[in-house]
C-alpha cells in the first residue's frame, strides 16, 4: 500500500533456447521477482530443510524514492541515468517468501501464505541438470505455488545514521516461536548494517588478524531464530537467510576449494548492493568474472582478505562506482540493483546488447 514498482521489469526475457524464461522479470500473480535455488545444506542441522528451496520477493519504493525513479524514467525510452541519486528519506522494502512447506522446513510454520506462478524448484533443477532422477514425470512449466513469508528487508537512505555509505539496511525475519496474533506480529529483528567495516577487510576472517575483532557497522540480534546465523555474511556481516551470501563449490586463485559443508560466506547486504553500477561491469560477489552461476555450480571468487576481495568491503557513497579505477564511463547506481536490471531490460528491448545482463536473481 502506497508503494511503487520499478518500470521495465516485466516478464519476457528469452532463455538460451530463445523461449521466454519463465523466471524472468516479475510474475503475474504477486508481481514478484524470483531468486536463486538454495541447496538444503546451506542451513545446518537442526535447521536444515529436507528439500532445496527458492525465494520469491516483492520490492516496493516509497514516494520519496519513486520521485527519483520518475526523474530517471521521465522518458521511458531515454532514461536519464544522471538522475540516479536517491533523496534522503528514500525507503525500499523487499518482502521475501520461501517455497518450503512447514513439513519440509518447520521454521516457516504458521507463516503467511503467498502464491506465485512459477516453475517448481524440482522443475528448475531438472532443467539445469542438477537433478537427474525422477525428472520424467515433472511438469517443467510454471504453476501456482504456495510460499511462506520469511523475511522483510528494508533499505533507508540516511546520511546521518550512515555517513560513509548513505544507506542503512535492516532485516526482520519470521520467528515461528514468537508471540503474536498474526504472522506479521511474529517477525523479529534480524539485524542492521550501515557499513562494511573496511578496516577489517584485509584478513581472511573479515574480523582482523585475531579473527575476533568486533564489527562496528553491523548489529545482529542474537535472539533471532537460530537458522539465520547459518547464513550471515562474511565475518558475520548482515545478510538474510535467503540472500545467498554463503556460496557452495567455490574455488579461489590460490587453489582453495570450498565444497559440501565447507561453505564460503562471501557477501553482505552492503557489499552486494555497493557493486551496483551501470553499465554492468562488476560482479555482486567478490569475483573476477561478471557472471554468477547458480549456487552449487563451480564459482571463481577471490581469496577472502586479499586486496581484490577487500574491494567489495569498502565504504563508498552511492555515487562512487566500485569500478572507478578499473574502467572509465561507469556510473554508480546508489546501492540499487533493480535500477541496474531495469536499465538492462530497456537496453535489451532497444537492441543495445553490450549493456544487457542476462539474468536477475533477486536477493
Amino acid at each position: 500500500r502506497h508503494g511503487f514498482n520499478m518500470v521495465w521489469s516485466g516478464q519476457g526475457s528469452a532463455g538460451p533456447d530463445g523461449k521466454t524464461d519463465p523466471n524472468s522479470g516479475r510474475e503475474s500473480l504477486l508481481a514478484s521477482y524470483t531468486g536463486q535455488v538454495m541447496p538444503a545444506d546451506t542451513f545446518e542441522v537442526p535447521y536444515q530443510p529436507t528439500v532445496d528451496l527458492q525465494n520469491h520477493a516483492v520490492i516496493y519504493y516509497n514516494a520519496t524514492a519513486a520521485a527519483m525513479l520518475g526523474r530517471l524514467w521521465h522518458n521511458l525510452y531515454d532514461p536519464d541515468t544522471s538522475a540516479v541519486k536517491f533523496p534522503e528519506g528514500s525507503i525500499v522494502v523487499k518482502g521475501e517468501a520461501a517455497t518450503t512447506t512447514p513439513e519440509q522446513w518447520p521454521v516457516v510454520a504458521n507463516s503467511a501464505i503467498w502464491n506465485v506462478y512459477r516453475p517448481t524448484v524440482e522443475a528448475q533443477e531438472c532443467g539445469a541438470g542438477t537433478k537427474t532422477t525422477g525428472c520424467s514425470n515433472i511438469d517443467m512449466g510454471p504453476r501456482v505455488l504456495e510460499l511462506r513469508a520469511l523475511v522483510l528487508s528494508i533499505a533507508i537512505k540516511d546520511a546521518i545514521a550512515a555517513p560513509h555509505t548513505g544507506w542503512v539496511f535492516l532485516a526482520f525475519v519470521y520467528d515461528t516461536n514468537a508471540q503474536g496474533a498474526t504472522p506479521w506480529d511474529r517477525f523479529v529483528p534480524l539485524g542492521v548494517q550501515w557499513g562494511n567495516d573496511p578496516e577489517l577487510a584485509n584478513s581472511p576472517s573479515g574480523r582482523g588478524p585475531s579473527g575476533t575483532a568486533p564489527l562496528k557497522e553491523t548489529w545482529v540480534n542474537r535472539n533471532a531464530p537460530g537458522f539465520v546465523m547459518d547464513t550471515l555474511g562474511w565475518g558475520g556481516r548482515l545478510a538474510g537467510p535467503v540472500d545467498v551470501a554463503t556460496r557452495h563449490n567455490v574455488v579461489t586463485p590460490s587453489g582453495k576449494r570450498f565444497q559440501g559443508a565447507n561453505h564460503l560466506r562471501a557477501s553482505s547486504c552492503i557489499s552486494c548492493h555497493g557493486a551496483s553500477e551501470y553499465p554492468f561491469t562488476t560482479n555482486l560477489y567478490p569475483s573476477p568474472n561478471k557472471s554468477f552461476p547458480p549456487d552449487g555450480q563451480q564459482f571463481l571468487l577471490y581469496d577472502p582478505g586479499s586486496p581484490e576481495w577487500a574491494e567489495w568491503f569498502q565504504n563508498r557513497s552511492g555515487q562512487e562506482p566500485m569500478s572507478l579505477n578499473k574502467s572509465g564511463g561507469v556510473q554508480a547506481l546508489d546501492y540499487d540493483w533493480v535500477v541496474q536490471f531495469a536499465l538492462s531490460a530497456f537496453n535489451a528491448a532497444s537492441g543495445k546488447a553490450i549493456y544487457v545482463h542476462d539474468k536477475f536473481d533477486v536477493h
